[in-house]
């Protein structure tokens, strides 16, 4: 079993979620205390944010073909407008959290404990 963390595009010359943005240290301290593969995504793999309808489900689309999630995958959706955006099929399991950027630095530590929280229900709960 996976969890893939998809944030909305790249930062020009980092990788999604990069560790060196305070999203991408958010993200490595849930990572930390998850005993799974994790892997950090984003909706779309550009470093402008995609907002045309026809080219959002375009980037949906590839991102299955780049990373080809297996039935009980978890997905963690960060933000409201990848939650909205993101291409959700019926195999896969969700969990919405809020994008860690704005909570960075005023809820740290309870944005991760939260986070840690809702993924591992997910984990655990059998299809």
């Amino acid at each position: 079993m996976k969890v893939y963390f998809i944030g909305i595009c790249n930062k020009p010359g980092m990788k999604p979620l990069d560790s060196r943005t305070q999203s991408g240290i958010k993200i490595d301290e849930i990572i930390k205390q998850l005993l799974c593969e994790c892997i950090k995504t984003n909706l779309c793999d550009t470093d402008y944010i995609v907002t045309d309808p026809a080219e959002l489900f375009k980037e949906g689309k590839e991102w299955y073909n780049r990373f080809e999630p297996e039935t009980g995958d978890v997905i963690v959706l960060l933000g409201q407008f990848v939650k909205d955006n993101f291409l959700k099929r019926g195999y896969l399991k969700y969990v919405q959290i809020g994008h860690p950027s704005p909570l960075a630095n005023r809820k740290g530590i309870d944005y991760v404990e939260n986070a840690v929280k809702k993924i591992k229900e997910k984990l655990t709960n059998v299809i």
